[in-house]
């Protein structure tokens, strides 16, 4: 029986000039763990609110669809779910305004608290917790109205790698042991394509189902598809299409590792921190302690760090965005932040109002914006949704609209915060391509991902912070190997 099914969908944003979602028809059976996958502005989120029904569009609709309810949903940003200041309010809001009686609410809570481990945290304040807290939180939250189904758009996105594996697996077991059907959007598919029973494909908003991750990594494979490079790397380098380690070690014994690119000299120092120190509150303990760096012109940082270690924190004391409680913050040329995701924009005003509205931030009069504004659009291939509002854009759209407009503009320093590990994998190979060009072009570029292979592909040096604490600084390769051997112990 289908939990989730879908027959000659279509579905038009008001304004826009296409629709979202062209006679999409599909069937996910009760129980099972499926893939959202597809081009950023394909129509995943629009799918995924559609089927949740609570936070639906405004658009012309038509076709038939069903999915079981209650459906849970887990937004990409815990903030735009939570409600409350406290975990245990938080986990009790949505069983009160089911109205259950106190016992019920408190049994509904206890068990899911101990479900999600979520004990230790009960007595904190949602504030405190850090972005993989935040988002697990989130997560028991929608599962306290004990949806049968459960919805989630790219809910990994922001989480370091160790946050994102516990993640996963609390999912499956939801799948598994619970019997929750589940349907996520995942930012890339890494290890939850392995553990899918299947993948549900949107491009330009029509649809192909596939019941066998296998069978859809080697249709992507045979028809030389650019989201082949999305997948794990055994199922781009084997025609057996591998998506595990297990899977691909038999098959990988002949192949050797590139000698390492010989050091490059230092260049022009473009950005000092000299032993800064920062706390939000004052009698709060220090987010960051005692950094100091110094980078150089034209070159490309990666910071990495788990959730919480103060890598973003550190951004924004770079960006101008706050200031150190102590040390000193020197930047020596113009600085492009792109420090959250849909930061500077005001959701109700269109595409066309906002690249305007953040040129003006950045110091650009309309004149020079109009004049780069074709460039900017067709960058973000966004001119189907240019007079759309942005609240109404993916995440994706949102990414490839901020970082076009702040890498137009090509200011000395681009800073930016898990922007490229939103949206779909083409985009992103768009955006390497700019960086690299910038890089020639003598921008220094500075950017926090969890993504390390992401990281030592794009960055000769990287940066680890932990715990506020410059724990590394060197080689990417090097620093990348040694935060991912600390993660596996348990540091």
């Amino acid at each position: 029986m289908a939990a989730i099914e879908a027959e000659k969908l279509n579905f038009t944003y008001p304004d826009a000039d296409r629709a979202a979602l062209s006679d999409a028809t599909f069937s996910i059976p009760s129980g099972g763990f499926y893939l959202l996958m597809g081009p950023s502005g394909s129509g995943k989120s629009t799918l995924l609110r559609l089927l949740q029904g609570e936070i639906a569009p405004h658009g012309a609709l038509s076709g038939q669809l069903h999915c079981d309810s209650p459906a849970g949903f887990v937004f990409q940003n815990p903030q735009d779910s939570l409600v409350t200041d406290s975990v245990q309010r938080e986990l009790a809001f949505s069983p009160e305004h089911a109205g259950l009686d106190g016992a019920a609410v408190a049994r509904r809570v206890g068990e899911c608290a101990a479900f999600f481990h979520l004990e230790p945290l009960m007595e904190r304040t949602t504030a405190s917790l850090s972005g993989g807290e935040q988002q697990l939180l989130s997560l028991a939250a929608a599962m306290t109205g004990s949806p049968r189904v459960l919805l989630l758009d790219e809910p990994c996105a922001a989480l370091d790698p160790a946050a994102e594996e516990k993640f996963l697996q609390v999912l499956l077991r939801l799948n598994r042991e619970l019997g929750v059907t589940v349907l996520m959007s995942p930012h890339t598919p890494g290890a939850a394509l392995a553990q899918a029973d299947g993948v549900l494909l949107l491009r330009a908003g029509r649809c192909t189902c596939y019941d066998d991750p296998h069978a859809f990594a080697r249709a992507l494979r045979q028809s030389g598809d650019p989201m082949l490079q999305a997948l794990p790397v055994g199922a781009i380098l084997f025609d057996e299409v591998p998506l595990t380690v297990r899977e691909a070690q038999p098959l990988a014994a002949h192949l050797r590792c590139k000698p390492a690119p010989a050091p490059q000299p230092a260049g022009k120092p473009v950005l000092t921190l000299k032993e800064i120190c920062f706390a939000y509150e004052k009698k709060s303990a220090d987010v960051l302690f005692r950094l100091s760096l110094t980078l150089t012109a034209g070159k490309c940082y990666g910071i990495v760090g788990a959730n919480g270690s103060g890598k973003s924190t550190m951004l924004k004391l770079i960006a101008g965005v706050m200031y150190p409680t102590t040390g000193s913050v020197t930047v020596n040329g113009e600085i492009a932040p792109l420090i959250e995701l849909g930061a500077g924009f005001d959701l109700d005003l269109t595409a066309r109002e906002n690249v305007f509205l953040n040129g003006a931030v950045l110091g650009h009069d309309r004149a020079y914006m109009q004049e780069h504004f074709q460039n900017i659009i067709d960058f973000a291939e966004l001119w189907d949704f240019v007079d759309v509002p942005v609240k109404n854009y993916s995440s994706g759209m949102i990414a490839r609209l901020g970082f076009s407009i702040a890498t137009e503009v090509r200011a000395d320093i681009l800073a930016c915060d898990e922007i490229l590990s939103v949206g779909d994998f083409m985009f992103q190979q768009k955006c390497h391509q700019r960086m690299e060009q910038m890089l020639s072009g003598g921008t220094t570029l500075l950017f926090v991902s969890h993504d390390i292979n992401q990281v030592k592909q794009l960055c000769k040096r990287a940066i680890w912070i932990d715990h506020g604490h410059l724990r590394g600084d060197g080689p990417a390769e090097e620093v990348c190997n040694a935060y991912v051997e600390a993660m596996q112990r348990g540091e």
